[in-house]
């Protein structure tokens, strides 16, 4: 299996490498043979021996496997690479020789190499000579990728096509119609789950403007609970303070009244002695009568 080679990103042409020039034009020169074509031919075990196949004469024939199949899918590719990597070394030459202008550029930005100065090319040669340098681990890393695929997509595919061979040849009735009547099923299941979530968000709904309401409500009761309470203290103070009054003065009346039931029954006792009892008592008896 021939190794891909490791495209670098196309850097400014004022800092690009020869090598890397040569690896961008080449990579934009060939085309990746499709890997769908591999797969697409018959699938066989990864990485499994050679198996021996009849043909229509009765001659025994080594059936390819995987990877020699990749192999032989390849070879064209690499052939085709490799003319255009001759032709292209050969076209350097004449196209390094020519004097580049693009991107906006001038006479006086490429005499004055675009503001860079000999350290930033320096760096930028650094970059570019590792990138170089690491071409070599990222071509091996390609080829154990492409491996890794062709176990994981192979066998998959292997897998996929029995599973069709084997409902296409197994598939009865009785199956197909427990099937379709679970599928049924599920249906039925799915439309009773939406009409209940339906059904409970607007219930949802419903609580939530019954609770607003209720808050409103209670929030007016206590409004109305603080004006009574209000209005309760506003009326036992008019009733309270009248009684206080009337009390603080209850010591004062008593002693007017003591002072004068004392003047009366001294009047009444002056009386008595002048004979003014006998008129007393017959103004009584006159008044009975």
């Amino acid at each position: 299996m021939a190794p891909l080679r490791y495209t670098p990103l196309p850097l400014p042409r004022k800092t690009r490498s020869p090598v890397a020039v040569r690896g961008v034009k080449k990579a934009t020169q060939y085309r990746v043979p499709q890997f769908s074509a591999v797969l697409n031919s018959r699938p066989v075990c990864n990485r499994a021996p050679d198996r021996a196949r009849r043909d229509q004469n009765g001659i025994e024939r080594e059936q390819p496997t995987f990877d020699r199949r990749y192999t032989q899918a390849t070879t064209g590719f690499r052939e085709v690479y490799e003319d255009q990597d001759v032709e292209v070394s050969e076209q350097e030459p004449a196209e390094s020789c020519l004097f580049h202008w693009e991107d906006e550029k001038t006479l006086v930005s490429d005499m004055m190499h675009d503001g860079r100065s000999a350290d930033e090319e320096s760096e930028d040669l650094k970059l570019c000579s590792l990138a170089e340098s690491i071409q070599d681990s990222l071509s091996l890393y390609s080829k154990e990728l492409i491996d890794d695929i062709a176990d994981t997509l192979v066998p998959a595919a292997n897998r996929v096509k029995q599973a069709h061979e084997v409902l296409n040849r197994e598939m009865d009735g009785e199956f197909a119609e427990g099937l379709q009547s679970f599928v049924q099923g599920c249906h039925q299941m799915e439309d009773v789950t939406i009409r209940e979530s339906k059904r409970v968000r607007e219930v949802y709904c419903d609580s939530q403007t019954r609770v607003v309401e209720l808050f409103k409500s209670l929030h007016d009761a206590c409004m109305r609970r603080d004006q009574l309470w209000k209005d309760l203290e506003r009326n036992l103070e008019e009733i309270i303070n009248p009684t206080k009054e009337r009390i603080k003065s209850l010591p004062t009346h008593m002693e007017h009244t003591i002072a004068n039931l004392e003047k009366q029954s001294k009047q009444i006792a002056q009386k008595k002695d002048n004979g003014g009892t006998e008129k007393l008592y017959k103004s009584l008896l006159s008044n009975l009568i």
